[in-house]
């Protein structure tokens, strides 16, 4: 015997059905299962629904080196393609992978491309100075590793394609970043 208004108790009865239904779906305890769970389950209401909405992208702002209030979802809608780059200004790799950037940038500008390129130094000092070279979008992370989460970067550098609003493919090695760049325009 249960409980049918301990919620706890209701929701083992919820996962027995689910059992035999998957597992058992002929056996008579099945339908009775099924019986006593759609007798007693409790109605949903406002506080059990949850609505999720899609998000093409998830929105980083924040001031760039020259002082300039930026969106990443303002510069997604303004371009083609925009390249979003997680690094580390500061970081060994960081000289070989803004060539690699400064090579893109100058060959795809014109036709609509754009990088925005998001420097996680734990010093804003060394990140000005790196990013006083760049003529694309730089902004500074600061010590949060909030963007981070949201886009599941585990290590830097970490590279992402925008294209129509939204992430349109994640570049895994060095090498490959223009022919996904170009495969967009």
């Amino acid at each position: 015997l249960f409980r049918k208004d301990v919620r706890k108790e209701l929701g083992v009865i919820g996962a027995v059905t689910n059992a035999y239904t998957e597992n058992r779906p002929s056996d008579p305890r099945t339908q009775y299962l099924k019986n006593v769970w759609f007798a007693n389950v409790p109605r949903a209401v406002a506080s059990d629904t949850i609505v999720a909405t899609e998000i093409n992208l998830i929105d980083i702002t924040g001031l760039d080196n020259k002082g300039v209030q930026q969106s990443l979802n303002n510069v997604a809608a303004k371009n083609k393609v925009v390249l979003l780059v997680f690094t580390g200004y500061s970081d060994s790799y960081f000289q070989v992978l803004n060539a690699e950037l400064q090579k893109l940038w100058t060959k795809y500008h014109g036709a609509g491309f754009e990088i925005f390129q998001l420097g996680f130094d734990v010093e804003e000092m060394k990140w000005r100075i790196a990013a006083d070279q760049q003529p694309w979008i730089t902004v500074w992370n600061g010590n949060t590793d909030l963007h981070l989460r949201n886009y599941n970067v585990g290590q830097l550098p970490a590279v992402f394609v925008i294209s129509n609003g939204g992430i349109a493919e994640r570049a895994t090695n060095l090498s490959s970043i223009e022919s996904i760049v170009a495969k967009y325009l």
